[in-house]
């Protein structure tokens, strides 16, 4: 299985640093690189052009571009074997989430609210 970890450019050589400091850590890291990618260039080339098993993203809107560029950028990567799921805080900034998801619309990409998980008990993890 090979990893790729994205990030915009200006911020590719501390991501490329933290991998590095889990593969020394001993986490298994052979397969796992890091690779820029700016979301609001979704030409079709590099990254974009791959065909990709499964892109995974977490509360990644936090500017106003990112509400275009995001959804653009999913349905791109989205293909008929490719499974996006992205996870999503509502509320840190809603004035961007409305907006947002009218975008995953308007592509015509689905949303499915999954709702809050029962919270587990730490001590389980300790045992």
């Amino acid at each position: 299985v090979e990893v790729v970890m994205t990030e915009q450019p200006a911020g590719l050589e501390h991501l490329g640093r933290n991998i590095e400091v889990n593969r020394i850590a001993g986490v298994p890291c052979e397969r796992v690189s890091a690779a820029a990618l700016d979301w609001s260039d979704c030409a079709g080339e590099g990254l974009v052009g791959t065909e990709w098993d499964l892109v995974i993203g977490s509360d990644l809107l936090y500017a106003e571009q990112a509400v275009r560029d995001l959804p653009a950028l999913f349905g791109r990567l989205a293909g008929p074997r490719t499974r996006v799921l992205y996870a999503h805080t509502l509320h840190r900034y809603d004035h961007l989430d409305v907006e947002f998801f009218k975008e995953l619309q308007a592509i015509g990409l689905e949303c499915h609210e999954v709702g809050d998980l029962p919270r587990e008990d730490p001590e389980e993890f300790l045992q």
